[in-house]
């Protein structure tokens, strides 16, 4: 493809990898949720490396602590996705994972698989989802 523009190539470079490490932070934020689901104590207290104030939070508040969770688990991909039908995928791939850690823990005998964490992990997704729909709908920005 010819532009009139010459390409800035230490631009595109700087472009790769704040994805490459977006994606990264993604991908912890995975790892971390299926250490948190599959842990055989449901007690974020017992998590003795996470901030005291989270986990006295998270213990709190019991299954509602899915929304902030989930929500930030799908910034960091549905930043890197460039359409929305790649967006849309994104939330499909995590509400599955959503859906495949509760099933998971019907084979842990500490833990209780719970349709509510499934509903409040996807509503979660679904704000983040609507929220970088919104962004993109008002500022589009440049088209690829």
């Amino acid at each position: 493809m010819r532009t009139d523009k010459p390409v800035n190539h230490n631009q595109v470079g700087q472009c790769l990898w704040l994805r490459i490490g977006t994606i990264g932070v993604g991908a912890f934020g995975i790892g971390l949720a299926i250490f948190l689901s599959i842990k055989s104590s449901p007690s974020m207290s017992a998590v003795y490396w996470l901030p005291h104030f989270l986990t006295h939070w998270a213990d709190r508040h019991g299954r509602l602590c899915n929304f902030p969770a989930y929500a930030m688990l799908a910034l960091p991909f549905l930043l890197c996705a460039r359409r929305g039908w790649q967006r849309a995928r994104v939330v499909a791939g995590l509400a599955f994972l959503i859906a495949a850690l509760e099933i998971v823990q019907l084979w842990i005998p500490t833990r209780v698989a719970d349709k509510w964490d499934v509903f409040w992990g996807c509503s979660g997704l679904l704000a983040s989802w609507v929220v970088i729909e919104l962004i993109h709908f008002v500022w589009p920005g440049p088209r690829r």
